[in-house]
């Protein structure tokens, strides 16, 4: 894809391009690369124009910061900052550089007529849309040479070409979201199987989450939140040093173990991500080659290359042909094992153990579990089997099959934690004392047995979850 073009053709991008030239553009582009499927020839004026042309004038630039200060406590003041960010943008000079790519693409369509539409970074999510807030124009004619000079009506001389509804909010959030998808993008539920799709690829699947912290917290509170913790941390070290004896050897050697553990276990995470950042250099690679044996007809869509194996794909790649048959055949049966139940536990040799907890008293009635961050909890039960359908409320108890790395922001909203399968050493577990969260893991058919909505009862320190 173009590195420096201020205008892209549907032809020269696909679903990936999502920051660059907005939601429905980037639909576009991926239909445009499906055999069989006639899209619209089109093309899309790209974020880099926006950012270079609006965002790179100082006094808009200024603007922009202003607003971000405004909440939406004060929304008396956002109308004059709108007013004020719409004159000036309305006031630019497009460059002429943009205006020469422009005016050669609209060449090629002289003497038909186009649709003119947004299509923003941050509008047509499944949780929310920014959608609606920019006009559309239809059947705009293509005159011969590609522009010419209109009269415009005067009732539409005086009606501003933005509305205070499309900039508040959507400009902010599409940087704001930008910025975390340039740093976290190559991150994603079950990152570990390269085939899953990765935020930068489908960033619709962070609305959820985005969503509930603005339902669930307030502006600030991740301050608020960090001083409590640091506080609480504060607290429970005194306490272990005092009962070492404060001045002891065994204190001071136990001091200062608690605080190398605090300055570096984060560092734990900068493996995994380094490892991410080479997983998505290599599925590029991959998906660029599979885009090229889709246009030589070789295979019927790019994710067919992930029901073959790397030498199978290797030889796909050389003689541009492929055993459709097999791939087809695969894709049944991954489908098949994906309503299978797996065990808890399954030997390296295929032995299937079963087994039941036992040695400790538990209410009756109740399910058994791992008890791996101590505490007691009750809360409504939220049953989540897939992250992009993670609809948590401020103190629900998440109940789910197993949690990853690309979980964490939820455990921000939840007060507890049940998981069918994992151990005192696996993600849920060690994030789940981080956060100071009861849990429990390691409980069988936790997802089917309790329903979602349920008032239930966990309690981290024994091992177990109450249906109240």
């Amino acid at each position: 894809m173009p590195g420096t073009t201020y205008v892209l053709d549907f032809s020269e991008f696909d679903a990936t391009a999502f920051l660059l030239v907005g939601g429905k553009g980037a639909n576009l582009g991926e239909l445009s690369r499906i055999h069989g499927i006639t899209v619209p020839p089109g093309f899309c004026v790209t974020t880099r124009a926006y950012r270079e042309i609006v965002t790179g004038d100082p006094a808009v630039a200024a603007l922009l910061t202003d607003l971000a200060t405004v909440t939406s406590t004060d929304p008396g003041t956002i109308g004059p900052r709108a007013a004020a960010i719409r004159q000036a943008i309305e006031s630019l000079e497009l460059p002429t550089e943009l205006r020469t790519e422009i005016e050669k693409h609209l060449a090629r369509y002289q003497g038909t007529a186009m649709a003119v539409r947004s299509s923003a970074t941050a509008e047509d999510l499944p949780q929310a849309s920014f959608a609606g807030q920019q006009d559309t124009y239809l059947n705009v004619p293509v005159p011969d040479g590609g522009t010419r000079e209109a009269p415009v009506d005067p009732a539409r001389q005086e009606a501003p070409a933005l509305t205070d509804a499309a900039l508040p909010g959507g400009d902010a959030a599409a940087q704001a979201i930008g910025g975390y998808l340039d740093k976290f993008g190559v991150r994603c539920a079950g990152e570990i199987d390269i085939t899953r799709p990765r935020w930068i690829e489908q960033p619709s699947a962070l609305a959820p989450m985005i969503l509930d912290d603005i339902h669930n917290t307030q502006p600030g509170a991740h301050k608020e939140r960090y001083e409590r913790g640091l506080a609480e941390y504060q607290r429970r070290r005194d306490d272990i040093l005092t009962r070492l004896g404060i001045n002891s050897g065994r204190a001071k050697s136990t001091a200062k173990m608690i605080d190398t553990v605090r300055a570096f276990a984060g560092f734990r995470e900068y493996p995994k991500h380094a490892m991410m950042l080479s997983y998505w250099a290599i599925k590029r690679a991959l998906l660029r080659e599979a885009d090229a044996l889709v246009r030589d007809g070789a295979i019927g869509e790019r994710d067919d290359i992930f029901f073959l194996t790397l030498d199978e794909l290797c030889e796909v790649s050389r003689t541009r042909t492929a055993d459709t048959s097999l791939i087809e055949k695969r894709k049944g049966d991954f489908e098949f094992y994906q309503r299978l139940t797996p065990p808890r536990v399954m030997t390296s040799d295929g032995e299937i153990l079963n087994g039941t907890y036992e040695g400790r008293q538990i209410p009756p009635g109740a399910l058994a579990g791992i008890a791996v961050s101590s505490g007691v909890v009750e809360g409504t039960a939220r049953v989540v089997t897939r992250l992009d359908e993670a609809a948590v409320t401020d103190g629900d108890i998440l109940v789910t099959p197993y949690t990853d790395p690309s979980w964490t922001p939820v455990f921000v909203s939840v007060k507890g934690l049940v998981t069918e399968v994992g151990g005192v050493a696996t993600h849920g577990s060690v994030i789940a004392r981080e956060y100071g969260l009861p849990a429990v893991v390691g409980v069988q058919d936790a997802t089917t047995l309790i329903q979602n909505g349920r008032r239930i009862r966990v309690d981290g320190t024994e091992g177990w979850v109450q249906l109240l």
